[in-house]
């Protein structure tokens, strides 16, 4: 690959995902984007740089971007932390009056694992039936081919062993003739997922009592971490919590302008300031 065409689509992540690559990842580019090359029919990362600067086209270029996106994602990610939020969402459910809906959004879903992990731990402790309050859960992505598989509820075979105990297999999930997993319908239809760009779309989505956003802050540049972080804080409900990755929360600290609680991934407050 050129480097004028490395240039082109590293501005292209930068600016519409707010990822920074590095010439090093030359590899790792070739391998995100190789689904549209083959598609498109293009021979090369060069030949699609040269359709782009030949016919620019906003939406095309949103795929790209959307394609290099790191995705990091898997059942039970962090078990500790699932049980942190399941106890938070027990006292605002159960041991409460009734109250408008308690929402809980993760951005970055990627295909959804993360959104499903907290589903299926909801339905183990039948917190949907006890509940006095509705629970609201959506995952967001910028990445369309993502949210369509995270709307099937389908998933192949090396994804269903990387977290999930034969247990939760046997009952969440139903085998398909290609040999890959699907979700039953009483865990996929209490997922929402939709669209949305952490640095440049608006708070259409509303506010939330809780945030999840863990793996999604650490391949940013700085300048856009800062525009991520603040649009998490605009979408946070007064008295809401934001839980984070390991890595993510450093990043959190070092960009967040108001008083917001973070939860760590060393599964305990880190601050709130």
């Amino acid at each position: 690959m050129q480097d004028s065409s490395f240039n082109m689509l590293a501005h292209l992540a930068l600016t519409q995902s707010g990822q920074k690559l590095n010439r090093s990842q030359s590899d790792l580019i070739v391998i995100r984007l190789a689904s549209i090359l083959r598609r498109e029919n293009f021979q090369s990362l060069d030949d699609l740089v040269q359709c782009l600067k030949a016919r620019p086209n906003q939406r095309f270029e949103a795929e790209i971007a959307s394609h290099l996106v790191t995705r990091k994602t898997r059942f039970f990610d962090d078990p500790v932390q699932i049980e942190t939020l399941i106890d938070v969402i027990k006292q605002k459910c159960l041991d409460s009056d009734p109250l408008p809906p308690l929402k809980i959004w993760y951005p970055g879903t990627a295909t959804g694992q993360d959104v499903y992990s907290l589903i299926i731990r909801l339905v183990e402790d039948k917190i949907f039936k006890r509940a006095n309050r509705k629970i609201e859960i959506i995952g967001t992505d910028i990445n369309q081919a993502s949210l369509k598989r995270a709307r099937s509820g389908a998933f192949n075979h090396f994804e269903i062993q990387t977290g999930l105990s034969a247990r939760r297999l046997l009952e969440n999930f139903s085998p398909l003739a290609s040999r890959d997993w699907v979700l039953r319908e009483r865990v996929r239809k209490k997922a929402k997922f939709k669209t949305h760009n952490l640095i440049s779309d608006d708070q259409s989505l509303g506010r939330f009592d809780i945030i999840v956003c863990r793996n999604v802050l650490t391949d940013m540049a700085p300048g856009q971490q800062k525009k991520a972080v603040g649009m998490l804080e605009t979408c946070l409900m007064p008295e809401g919590q934001i839980y984070v990755g390991p890595d993510d929360h450093p990043i959190m600290l070092a960009s967040a302008s108001g008083p917001t609680t973070i939860i760590g991934g060393d599964r305990r407050p880190i601050d709130s300031f």
